[in-house]
């Protein structure tokens, strides 16, 4: 009896999260690694001239191991001089890869982005940003179980099933915008405040006759970096997204020690520590905490090296994965293509 129910559970678990990847994205704890993720007005807000940046992270492996959720993205973008003498123009790319399940299911991203950052003043900017491209899933149905294959002990493959999956992959156009507006006094005194949306068009990515569409995705970020001493920094952030009936909120702060400054790059070399808590609502729609995310940076002149835990607090999967959750893993490089110019921008480390 104990098996049948592990079996049922499971079974239910993979349907729950299959339907709800098919319509929503998913979500990354070092926010600062995925900026077009985040806000395309967030392209080419770099100090310097170029910016890669690629992260790593796996879900739920503590419930579904070895077909866990695995999710890779990664971007690169630049920053060119725009109109004005304080303005700049911005342009990036970015690639993003999903998969999880038995079925190998997969979400593919292939997005151009581009920005504009307005200087106010001589410190001040707003960033306004376009963002498009093609959106591809596909899985593979060798290993499906249907609902009505159930022989009432578990899975027959030897059942017939009346459910008709029309395509086993999907191409569609999704678009987004987003605006930011930051306020750099130098490269450790700023403040950032911005919001984006993505798959403004919310392309139809069913895999039968039933129609479902993308969820229009709502973004909000803000934060900034406060000097405390000459050595210390307090980063606090917060990040909220918004897709369909779903919302998280991620709100905490890195605290910064600044182990050495070169005036000449303005690149520090430094070591991060800091936590987040999650709030939103879990798979049951209950909302409340969820996760605690514990994360670590050092960053080292024009590298950025990140790691980051998720543990899951009061969510309704608290019990089925003692309290484990995500960890993620983050490199990021910036650098200078161009000797170092007047109106260079100064910018919010996110």
């Amino acid at each position: 009896m104990k098996r049948i129910s592990v079996f049922i559970f499971i079974v239910c678990l993979s349907g729950l999260f299959l339907h709800r990847a098919m319509a929503q994205d998913v979500h990354f704890s070092q926010n600062y690694a995925t900026p077009l993720f985040i806000n395309p007005a967030m392209t080419g807000l770099i100090n310097g001239d170029v910016r890669v940046a690629a992260v790593y992270r796996n879900q739920w492996a503590a419930i579904m191991p070895g077909v866990s959720f695995r999710t890779v993205t990664a971007s690169a973008d630049m920053n060119f001089p725009g109109v004005g003498e304080n303005d700049h123009l911005a342009a990036g790319l970015l690639l993003y890869n999903d998969r999880a399940g038995d079925l190998n299911w997969a979400t593919n991203y292939l997005d151009a982005a581009f920005a504009y950052n307005l200087g106010l003043a001589p410190e001040t900017y707003l960033s306004v940003g376009l963002q498009g491209g093609i959106n591809q899933r596909n899985f593979d149905l060798a290993n499906a179980q249907f609902g009505d294959q159930s022989d009432g002990t578990g899975f027959n493959p030897n059942l017939p099933t009346t459910d008709v999956i029309t395509a086993e992959s999907r191409l569609r156009f999704h678009a987004g915008a987003g605006a930011m507006f930051y306020r750099a006094f130098s490269a450790r005194k700023n403040v950032f405040l911005g919001a984006a949306i993505y798959h403004l068009n919310k392309p139809d990515i069913a895999v039968t006759d039933a129609e479902d569409r993308f969820k229009t995705k709502l973004s909000v970020q803000g934060g900034g970096s406060i000097q405390l001493s000459e050595k210390w920094d307090l980063l606090p952030s917060a990040y909220y997204i918004m897709q369909g009936p779903h919302f998280k909120a991620d709100v905490g702060t890195f605290v910064r020690y600044v182990l050495a400054s070169n005036r000449y790059t303005g690149y520090d070399k430094a070591f991060n520590i800091g936590a987040w808590l999650r709030a939103g609502s879990d798979v049951d729609k209950a909302l409340g905490l969820n996760a605690l995310v514990i994360a670590g940076k050092i960053d080292y002149e024009n590298f950025s090296l990140g790691v980051s835990y998720d543990l899951t607090l009061f969510s309704g999967l608290n019990n089925a994965n003692n309290g484990r959750g995500g960890a993620e893993i983050a490199l990021i490089y910036n650098g200078r293509l161009r000797p170092s110019r007047p109106g260079a921008l100064n910018c919010p480390r996110f």
